[in-house]
């Protein structure tokens, strides 16, 4: 048996799609997933390292097993019941956003080379610059 009402509410759904813009989203990030409120505590840790070294310090670059490292000391802490880092008073979640996201753009976005051991990724004078000004990495050998 058929149902009429479902059917007439289908084809006004379609009609008003069809009334919309046309967007192509396949397979792009859906930055709606995220809860930004949950990435406060990096954005703490950010601010704490600005402050401590400079403003977009970390852009200059690391050993990659050292952020990982990093990030271990603090989910381990965390493991044992530490909520807070004794250093900064801040979460050790914040912590291990930070390096996650250190991690992540300098071997996903900034280094495809980079195996997390054996190179330093680095500011370059001659780099083109970040959208923050900051200089972009190339990466060389230790």
């Amino acid at each position: 048996m058929s149902n009429p009402i479902g059917e007439w509410q289908e084809k006004l759904e379609k009609f008003e799609k069809a009334k919309q813009s046309l967007r192509y989203n396949t397979d792009k990030p859906k930055w709606s997933l995220v809860h930004w409120k949950s990435m406060e505590p990096m954005v703490r840790v950010l601010e704490f390292g600005a402050k401590k070294y400079s403003p977009h310090n970390w852009k200059r670059g690391f050993v990659g097993s050292e952020l990982l490292e990093s990030a271990m000391r603090h989910l381990t802490a965390m493991m044992d019941g530490e909520v807070t880092d004794s250093e900064s008073g801040l979460s050790h979640a914040g912590h291990v956003q930070c390096n996650m996201m250190f991690y992540n753009y300098f071997n996903n976005f900034n280094n495809k080379e980079n195996d997390n051991t054996e190179k330093v990724c680095c500011s370059s004078p001659n780099s083109t610059g970040s959208s923050f000004g900051t200089d972009t990495c190339e990466c060389t050998s230790q």
